[in-house]
């Protein structure tokens, strides 16, 4: 892998509850709050 690679990866750990909401919603998942709390 390369740094760029484990960068990306790294940064996901670091997304605010409403950033990885926001991310699964614009991948087509219909997510509730259930899921984080």
């Amino acid at each position: 892998m390369d740094n760029s690679k484990i960068t990306s990866l790294n940064n996901k750990h670091f997304l605010s509850v409403d950033e990885q909401i926001r991310l699964l919603q614009n991948r087509g998942f219909k997510i509730s709050n259930k899921v984080f709390f």
